[in-house]
């Protein structure tokens, strides 16, 4: 069963989704070697209801744009306490970085709401896989430029793309219809 933590996460997109993975979860004791194959060294007594297993694993979802929101907050306030300047911070919310398929999906489609924050704001969309992963499409070029004119609809200012000459076509002609 893969549980992906912290730095694994980034592991995610790389998962096999067509599989299913069947765990034995066995609360209220520990093992010396941290699996049920060890001598127990603690058990308690208590009885864990699947309601309380539910409401636990909660804690552990969370709005995805708020968490980006809250690590750029925080390096924002570091970097200004240590005499950096507002003028050379760009913020690239990490497209392909430790985000489920479905995370990189509500990050395009929310792009809008990271303009708040008053920074420049980097979408690298060009080409990742989880495009080719929804639309089992090998060539990304074409999509790719369709998600720079919705993240450019959506007020993002800086876009990294691998065509550079087909991506500033498009925005002339973005310019000719806005």
């Amino acid at each position: 069963l893969p549980i992906c933590i912290g730095k694994s996460t980034r592991l995610i997109e790389y998962l096999p989704d067509d599989k299913a993975y069947l765990a034995f979860v066995q609360f209220g004791k520990s093992t010396d070697t941290y699996d049920t194959e060890g001598k127990i060294t603690f058990e308690s007594d208590k009885k864990i209801t699947e309601e309380e297993i539910c409401k636990g694993l909660k804690d552990f979802e969370g709005d995805i744009v708020e968490e980006i929101f809250k690590f750029f907050t925080q390096k924002i306030n570091y970097l200004k306490n240590k005499g950096l300047e507002k003028n050379l911070f760009i913020l690239d919310v990490g497209i392909g970085f430790g985000k489920s398929i479905n995370n990189q999906y509500e990050i395009i489609k929310r792009a809008d709401e990271f303009y708040t924050l008053d920074y420049p704001i980097l979408f690298g969309i060009s080409k990742k896989s989880f495009i080719s992963k929804i639309f089992g499409i090998e060539n990304r070029d074409e999509i790719s430029k369709i998600y720079a004119q919705h993240l450019i609809s959506k007020k993002v200012n800086l876009l990294r793309v691998h065509d550079v000459k087909e991506h500033n076509q498009l925005l002339k002609y973005l310019d000719k219809i806005s």
